[in-house]
């Protein structure tokens, strides 16, 4: 018999499929079009501070990347 799939395997093979489905593989398009619902805009705190992180983390992504772009123009 094969072996069970957790509810968690499942739903992160699910959410991965749709966001490369419906968003091109881009996270980043989904939480900006998640930000625009009128639920986060009428006090979802917890849904704010997931996007707020996500922003931060987005933001040192960026830093990291163009740290790295300018360290490899050096050598």
């Amino acid at each position: 018999m094969p072996a069970a799939i957790s509810k968690e395997q499942v739903q992160e093979q699910e959410t991965t499929e749709l966001i490369n489905k419906v968003f091109d593989g881009s996270v980043d398009l989904l939480l900006r079009l998640f930000v625009a619902k009128k639920s986060i805009r009428r006090g979802n705190t917890k849904a704010k501070q997931i996007v707020s992180k996500w922003n931060e983390a987005f933001i040192l992504m960026n830093i990291i990347q163009t740290s790295f772009s300018a360290v490899a123009s050096l050598l």
